[in-house]
């Protein structure tokens, strides 16, 4: 199982040729091992999950690729059991419960977060005119699914009952 710390920017000295002529973005853990290089080392059937600097896990998927873990830590389970909103423990390499509160709280984010990776082109498209009708109705869903996740916090049974809205589909 791999595990990378504490992930931060940096500017390489050498910069691959492959990346000549795009703006390209590099972190590195706290050992100095480059980012796009300790992908190479992880496992496709394994869960990873990202790690906030206070040890609260944001993020996971079993695709390391589509993760960018700017100011986290990067952790490599054997677990098929997801561990958004827990608490995961560099001492024992364990990964704990954490409050219902912090937990819905952390789903929320994570959500979010997901959603905005749809958002983003769209709104590229839509600045730049080119977006298509049912690309302008698939952004209008997820805007309004993200304004439905920032509420779910004033919903009558939160923490302990919640309901999430429903990430709209493309047509």
């Amino acid at each position: 199982m791999q595990i990378f710390k504490n992930f931060i920017s940096y500017t390489p000295t050498e910069i691959n040729p492959a990346f000549a002529g795009y703006e390209v973005f590099f972190i590195k853990d706290e050992n100095g091992i480059d980012w796009y290089e300790s992908r190479k080392l992880f496992k496709d059937e394994t869960l990873k999950i990202m790690v906030r600097p206070d040890g609260l896990i944001d993020a996971e998927d079993y695709d390391v690729y589509k993760m960018w873990p700017e100011n986290h830590s990067v952790v490599e389970l054997n677990s098929t059991e997801s561990c958004l909103g827990k608490i995961y423990d560099f001492e024992t390499n364990t990964v704990i419960n954490k409050p219902l509160e912090l937990t819905v709280s952390s789903t929320i984010k994570s959500l979010k977060i997901k959603a905005m990776d749809i958002i983003t082109p769209l709104k590229f498209a839509e600045e730049i005119g080119i977006i298509t009708k049912s690309e302008q109705e698939y952004l209008n869903k997820m805007k309004e699914y993200v304004v439905l996740l920032s509420r779910v916090q004033q919903q009558p049974g939160y923490p302990d009952n919640v309901e999430y809205p429903t990430l709209p589909t493309k047509k």
